[in-house]
């Protein structure tokens, strides 16, 4: 007797599977999110680092502006 769930799973009984390519779907899309995961915490923490140097070394207050607008982006990206 099958379940319901195994009746709406291309490949029946292989929930349980860890590794996306046993379960039958494509492996280089789990990587793929991790990878695209990874590289946007990497760019949000250069984002956010580079503006919080520019606000240290500020020269003027609408420079300053602009420094803090990056950061709320490199904050509210992460």
């Amino acid at each position: 007797m099958t379940s319901t769930s195994d009746r709406s799973s291309p490949h029946p009984g292989a929930d349980h599977l860890p590794d996306p390519g046993l379960r039958g779907e494509r492996p280089s899309t789990a990587v793929f999110q991790r990878r695209q995961a990874a590289e946007s915490l990497v760019a949000g923490s250069l984002i956010f680092a580079a503006a919080t140097f520019g606000c240290v070394v500020v020269p003027s207050m609408p420079v300053m502006v602009g420094f803090r607008f990056l950061l709320g982006l490199a904050v509210g990206g992460a």
